[in-house]
């Protein structure tokens, strides 16, 4: 019992450290530059060239096709057979906005395209240019859909940083996976770790439930109304 009281003491301060240096920031810078990156790619399906067509189809079908792990390892290790060195950080940060922004681009897409139809016609009879039809009645009616699964994304992200510590980045699960080696305590060590994912877990989750009520309060009542008759 002491003996796991002071690894738990000696590895606590470490794995918090990794998860504010690495886990939360990586998902948080990621999130967002995936999210700008996403809405290029949209911007780009819908081009009158095709060429940009072509690159946006293809670039979500292969990020999305390709393993998280696998991409972490082409941008470390294979692109440094090339002298085309990236730190872990930088790889990592990269790996996770391409990935998120192929998810977040098809969302999305998915969100404007769940509009009615005569949305835009009836704005674009009005005389409204297409941009103002799109600012004001379109993307209103979209984003609601769209913030809980996006909240969703980014605690995927969350827990999924854990594969960064295969290409050397001190995340929680490599500052874990140190005390497992030298005290050899998987079972408290991983149970410490799985603690604080879902600490952050909770969080996000109680934080995606008020958001999307907060956006769809109004399409919760009617469900609600409509299922109690």
């Amino acid at each position: 019992m002491e003996r796991n009281l002071m690894i738990l003491r000696q590895a606590i301060v470490p794995i918090f450290r990794g998860m504010v240096t690495v886990t939360i920031p990586i998902s948080i810078l990621s999130s967002l530059a995936g999210l700008m990156f996403g809405i290029v790619l949209i911007i780009m399906r819908y081009s009158k060239f095709g060429l940009f067509r072509f690159i946006s189809k293809n670039v979500v079908w292969l990020i999305r096709g390709t393993p998280m792990l696998v991409l972490l390892y082409f941008l470390f290790f294979g692109l440094a057979e090339y002298n085309i060195l990236l730190s872990s950080w930088t790889t990592a940060l990269i790996a996770f906005t391409f990935f998120g922004a192929a998810f977040m681009s098809e969302t999305i897409r998915g969100a404007i395209q769940a509009v009615d139809q005569g949305q835009w016609e009836a704005g674009l009879s009005s005389g409204l240019p297409k941009f103002t039809v799109f600012r004001w009645i379109i993307l209103p009616q979209a984003i609601p859909p769209i913030i809980s699964p996006l909240i969703g994304h980014f605690i995927s992200t969350i827990k999924m940083t854990s594969l960064v510590s295969n290409i050397g980045l001190s995340d929680m699960l490599l500052e874990g996976k140190q005390f497992i080696d030298f005290y050899y305590a998987p079972f408290l060590i991983y149970g410490l770790l799985a603690f604080f994912y879902l600490i952050l877990f909770a969080i996000l989750t109680f934080i995606q439930k008020r958001v999307h009520l907060y956006f769809n309060k109004e399409r919760e009542d009617l469900l609600a109304k409509f299922l109690m008759e």
